[in-house]
């Protein structure tokens, strides 16, 4: 990079020019291979950024830009603090003069660095002492370790891409910043180093190139590594290894011959320094350091962290967690899935100090405020806060997270002051992990300063470890602070913290005691639910410190915990561009919690694999790398991790936290019964040790297990007792959430004003806390439930007031839901146009945010209305696409449903072995995930294929026991479809009089259920049977009826099956000809649209044509003129029209409720409240076997 690039070389911006309306430039810096660098100024952050543009000709290739892209996307993957920022990439478009050509300018914002190169500093000052080199080798290898831990090699370090920013006003302690990770590329004519072009397929500075570089062999870190080498020779002698007169020359040299020793000139130097240097520069990459971590150790190996060493070895292959997890993760509930692990999941794990090489864990219980005065209780959060930090820099304790300390504190009621018994020690000890447990208090003093008193207890042992007394002034909290942390790590017999962690800790704490108690008060209230609180408090300490990271990433969790996806999504950007000066471990922190505000799963996946391999011994990260996996649908993945951690003895196998985050993700696999098991052991052991939060999450979980295994009683009273205790500890928000799935256990068990009553509850409690994502959801809820009344106006009015709230906060998980729901309604309502528009709106949403389980779900919805408009070849694609992705992310539930759907187009088009099939292997999948009800749906359709085969005492038996099953569950309209096919069973088994009552308890059930498909289809069976039974007029005449009225609601399937009855009835009554006319366009038209089954029973049909049986001759007379139904006038089909997508195609008389739109109640074929609003990303799980599903937000995860 050329600081001047010459006198007369002109920038191409000026100064005070605004680009993306909010950078302004302030300087030219200097310009590079890439394009130019300046100062500017951030207006929205009021901070100094450094902009880079990008060469047009670059930006302008779409080749050379997808690289840049990728590229970018790997830079931004290493965050440390000596590695230098990138923030986002920018694109200006400038208003064209007339006549002229849009100007297009596309820049990075980066983090702006003032100091000076390391080959300036080399150039001014000459080499470096090797005491005076070594901070800076050892912040060198500490930014290529984080960089090849996240899977990214530099290919161009050297000391111009290391710059030197001063911390003292000496000059001589620097933070060093390694710069241009991922970008060194091209080459410019005023670079003062030659650049070896990507043109020729290498990239790098060849003074500085591995020999494997200069061959344009494979690159990987073991090249950063030799360039590492020649950066420390550089920087001890004042000189490079191999110097020639053209940088061709001092390429060929390192093949050619072994480097000059560097002790040639520096005498001085050690021979460990000699030694160290000449193997990063062995020409065999496998005889150099195996990791930037072995470099400084073999500098100063008392000054690199055990878990560095784990996690950088791991970054080079060696056997360490990060190469276990790779094994695991194959490729690679908002703020809800956020809260559950903090709310369920954020306790309880024993002492990792039998982890190897694992370090010390403290716990700040927190201070009691002796003086009594109100208005500096802030003082005790704040105190716990910044000591916390404190103690955490340098990484040689383990510190438990505050909101942990919190929580355990409230459910044990413990004080703050006092020395703690030994077994009270224990069981901190057990639930936090904690070996040592420091408790104290604090004082305003008349002199207005604060006397703080601190006492350290050994947990295992059960002694005081010793005792600490300071004073200081309250506005100067970080100088208080920073003398109690020096006091305590002398008193654990850890190193006092280097200037570079000091400067780091600063950076993590407020900039003044205003916004300090803000914050300490905010925090307060989110630990209290109180989000709206929270956020109020929030906002101050952020106006008082608007440069805090961590102030801005705990509104942004506010902002989450509301419902305000995009506000929490931009507050967290805010956050992660703050951070950059935080410590490792909170800046890795505030990077996944911004992925986890913008539902960016894979990527919140990868960084807290990061933490977890950085820090092996915090189980903290290993549960939360758990829960985005599971929450980014790969549960297999998580259970995978959750293993490993049970393998290691620290985290032993009855930790509650795994057993929850286990329960989570079984329940994303829809294995339920293994969830309620893992759920009711942790709620027990939680009641039994007075864990009231712990039994209450696990409650939730147990709950949502029981519902979806159709034991609604069970799964009622887990719901209830949940509620009751999240109510007793003052939790409003997640008694709320409780109280939603409670009242969707009675909307199903049959009590929809309960339910209503309960969800219009809730919903009051969410605007009085003004939580947009909890009154969403419960819209969405009641708009199901007036769905399930058949009141589809107060449906869609529901959904689309949901869809607005989604919108409005920028969820767009929710916003497809809801598009996804109202599209059902749309059906319902024989708006098939409107219903497709819906759905295709939908897809690509959920295409887009990475939700396949939404995915899938529309595409069964959109297979279900082109089978209803009679293109099956395009329905059974999107079926099979849907069962595909199920199949992919192991949702066996919804995987059965839509085998199920395919069986029944099989069943359309005639291929009854390959339908039973597809009914067998779901009923398999539901009888081992335990699903009573979906058993029941598979049994159903097995009883109407058996009756196609003639096996009617076989089809009576398995529609008694789906009837059995419905009734337990109160699914009316269900139970009528059961008691219509046991009603043709029995009809087939000359059971006449039996027959007759289950029809009438199938017609009495259907208005019951008010679902107007069912009711078509039971009136089909019943107007066949009594012909049967000898009323053939009114079954004519009710049979022309239903036919008519299928056809106006475009349910094509229903209208053939009507048709045909009546074909057949006209045949059997004696009016052959009108029999077979009416017949043979109905085979016409049915083959014609694949309707294969009901085009081969038409033919069949008209072969039996025969006389009139005399007894119904006797029994039948008709007007001369009458015709129920001409032929000529037969339902004709109009061109193009859109049917209906709310039944599917039953075969003939079947009657069941086979067709159904997914997941959430919305056909009209299916019983109110048939589905529950569950955990998982989508809830999918319901027991109809043909029924649109309805994508339902995750308020059970709260």
């Amino acid at each position: 990079m050329d600081p001047a690039a010459g006198s007369h070389y002109r920038p191409s911006l000026s100064e005070g020019r605004l680009l993306a309306g909010r950078f302004e430039i302030v300087r030219f810096i200097a310009r590079g291979g890439m394009g130019e660098v300046y100062e500017a100024k951030d207006v929205e952050l009021g901070e100094r950024v450094a902009l880079k543009t990008v060469r047009p000709d670059l930006a302008q290739d779409s080749l050379s830009w997808e690289r840049f892209k990728r590229e970018i996307q790997l830079a931004r993957r290493v965050t440390h603090p000596n590695v230098c920022r990138i923030f986002d990439v920018f694109h200006h478009t400038e208003p064209p003069a007339p006549g002229a050509i849009t100007e297009r300018i596309t820049f990075l914002s980066m983090e702006l660095l003032r100091g000076e190169t390391l080959t300036q500093r080399v150039r001014r000052a000459g080499p470096f002492s090797p005491e005076k080199a070594l901070p800076v080798v050892l912040q060198m290898t500490a930014a290529l370790s984080a960089a090849h831990a996240a899977g990214v090699v530099h290919r161009d370090f050297k000391s111009a891409n290391v710059v030197l920013t001063p911390i003292r006003d000496d000059g001589e302690e620097f933070r060093v910043v390694v710069t241009d990770f991922g970008l060194a590329r091209s080459s410019a004519a005023g670079d003062t180093m030659t650049t070896l072009s990507a043109d020729a397929g290498i990239a790098g500075t060849p003074d500085y190139m591995a020999p494997e570089q200069l061959e344009g062999g494979e690159v990987g870190s073991a090249a950063d590594i030799y360039a590492l080498g020649v950066v420390m020779y550089e920087m001890v002698t004042g000189t490079l290894p191999f110097a020639a007169d053209s940088a061709v020359a001092a390429a060929l040299k390192r093949f050619r011959e072994a480097p000059v020793s560097p002790r040639a000139h520096c005498p001085e130097l050690s021979s460990e320094w000699e030694t160290c240097i000449l193997q990063c520069l062995e020409r065999n990459p496998a005889d150099r350091p195996a990791s930037a971590d072995e470099v400084a150790g073999m500098l100063a190996p008392r000054r690199v962290q055990p878990a560095d060493r784990e996690a950088r070895r791991a970054a080079t292959g060696g056997a360490s967690w990060r190469s276990k997890l790779r094994l695991m993760a194959v490729a690679g509930a908002v703020l809800l899935a956020l809260f559950i692990s903090l709310s369920v999941l954020g306790v309880r794990y024993r002492s990792a100090s039998d982890v190897s090489g694992s370090r010390r864990s403290v716990a700040v219980l927190g201070f009691a405020n002796l003086t009594g005065d109100a208005d500096s209780a802030w003082l005790s959060t704040a105190l716990t806060e910044m000591l916390t930090t404190e103690l955490a820099a340098g990484e040689d304790l383990r510190t438990i997270a505050a909101e942990n300390v919190a929580r355990m504190k409230t459910e044990f009621a413990l004080p703050s002051v006092g020395a703690l018994a030994s077994d009270t020690l224990t069981r901190i000890r057990n639930y936090l992990g904690a070996d040592i447990v420091i408790v104290g208090s604090y004082t305003v003093l008349r002199s207005s300063k604060i006397g703080l008193d601190l006492r350290v207890q050994d947990s295992v042992k059960g002694d005081l470890v010793g005792a600490i007394r300071i004073e200081g002034d309250p506005a100067n909290l970080f100088d208080v602070v920073s003398r109690s942390g020096a006091e305590l790590r002398a008193l654990l017999g850890i190193g006092e913290l280097e200037p570079m962690g000091k400067e780091l800790v600063r950076a993590s704490l407020p900039a003044n005691s205003l916004a300090a108690r803000f914050y300490a008060e905010g925090l307060d209230k989110l630990r209290l639910f109180d989000a709206l609180g929270a956020r109020s408090s929030l906002e101050k300490a952020v106006s008082a410190d608007s440069r805090h990271a961590l102030a801005r990433s705990a509104l942004a969790t506010s902002w989450s915990m509301l419902g305000y996806g995009r506000r929490a999504k931009e507050e967290a950007k805010i956050a992660l561009d703050l951070s950059v000066n935080l410590p490792r471990e909170q800046q890795l922190l505030v990077k996944a919690r911004s992925q986890e505000a913008a539902r960016d799963w894979d990527e919140a996946v990868k960084t807290y694999q990061a933490l977890f391999e950085f820090f092996p011994d915090n189980l903290d990260y290993g549960i939360r790398l758990a829960g985005a996996q599971t929450s980014a649908d790969r549960p297999k993945d998580a259970i995978q991790t959750l293993q490993i951690l049970r393998k290691t003895r620290a985290f032993s196998n009855d930790s509650y936290r795994i057993d929850l985050t286990e329960a989570r993700a079984a329940g994303a696999l829809s294995d339920f019964t293994r969830q309620q098991r893992l759920a009711a052991a942790v709620a027990e052991k939680g009641r039994a040790e007075g864990a009231r939060l712990l039994a209450a999450g696990a409650r939730l979980l147990e709950g949502n297990a029981h519902a979806n295994l159709g034991n609604l009683e069970q799964a009622r009273a887990a719901f209830e007792e949940a509620r009751q205790m999240y109510i007793d500890y003052g939790d409003r928000w997640d008694a709320a959430n409780a109280a939603v799935n409670l009242a969707s256990v009675l909307f199903r068990s049959g009590d929809p004003a309960a339910a209503k009553k309960i969800y219009e509850d809730s919903l009051a409690t969410y605007n009085e806390l003004d939580d947009q994502g909890g009154r969403a959801a419960t819209l969405v809820s009641l708009g199901n439930l007036f769905r399930s009344q058949s009141d589809m106006a107060g449906s869609r009015r529901m959904h689309e007031q949901a869809l607005s709230i989604y919108r409005a906060t920028g969820d767009r998980i929710g916003e497809a839901t809801s598009l996804n729901n109202i599209a059902n309604v749309l059906a319902l309502t024989g708006d098939l146009k409107g219903a497709k528009t819906m759905y295709a709106a939908a897809l690509p949403i959920f295409h887009d945010v990475g939700n396949e389980n939404g995915a899938a779900t529309v595409l069964g919805n959109l297979g279900d209305i082109l089978a209803d408009e009679g293109d099956l070849a395009a329905a059974a694609e999107r079926h099979q696409q849907s069962s595909d992705i199920f199949r992919r992310i192991a949702n066996n539930s919804a995987l059965a449903h839509a085998l199920s759907r395919t069986a029944e187009l099989l069943l359309i088009q005639g291929d009854l072995a390959g339908a039973r099939k597809r009914h067998e292997e779901a009923m398999a999948l539901r009888e081992k995930l335990g699903e009573h009800g979906g058993v029941a749906d598979s049994q159903l359709a097995l009883a109407h294929i058996l009756l196609q085969e003639g096996l009617a005492e076989k089809a009576a038996e398995l529609a008694q026991s789906a009837l059995v099953q419905f009734q337990r569950e109160k699914r009316t309209g269900d139970a009528a479809s059961a008691e219509s096919v046991l009603a043709r069973s029995l009809f087939a088994q000359k059971k006449q009089s039996l027959a007759l009552q289950a029809i009438e308890r199938a017609e009495k059930l259907s208005v019951k259920g008010g679902n107007r498909n069912i009711q078509i289809s039971v009136a089909i069976t019943a107007a066949s049977i009594r012909a049967q039974a000898g009323d053939i007029v009114k079954a004519m005449n009710d049979l022309a009826v239903v036919a008519a009225e299928a056809r106006k609601i475009q349910l094509v399937g229903l209208e053939f099956e009507a048709r045909l009855a009546l074909g057949e009835l006209e045949l059997a009554s004696g009016r052959l000809e009108s029999g077979r006319d009416r017949l043979a366009m109905l085979e016409r038209e049915a083959s014609s649209k694949g309707y294969k089954l009901v085009a081969e029973r038409a033919r069949a049909a008209q072969r039996r044509a025969a006389p009139p049986q005399a007894a119904l001759k006797r029994a039948t007379t008709y007007p001369a003129n009458w015709d129920p139904l001409p032929p000529s006038a037969a339902l004709p089909l109009e061109g193009g029209e859109k049917r209906c997508a709310c039944e599917a195609f039953p075969p003939p008389f079947k009657g069941e409720s086979r067709r159904r739109r997914q997941g959430v109640p919305v056909s009209l074929k299916r019983e109110a409240n048939d589905h529950l609003h569950f955990p998982g990303p989508c809830c999918i799980r319901g027991p109809s076997e043909r029924r649109q599903r309805a994508v339902e937000p995750d308020a059970s995860a709260a």
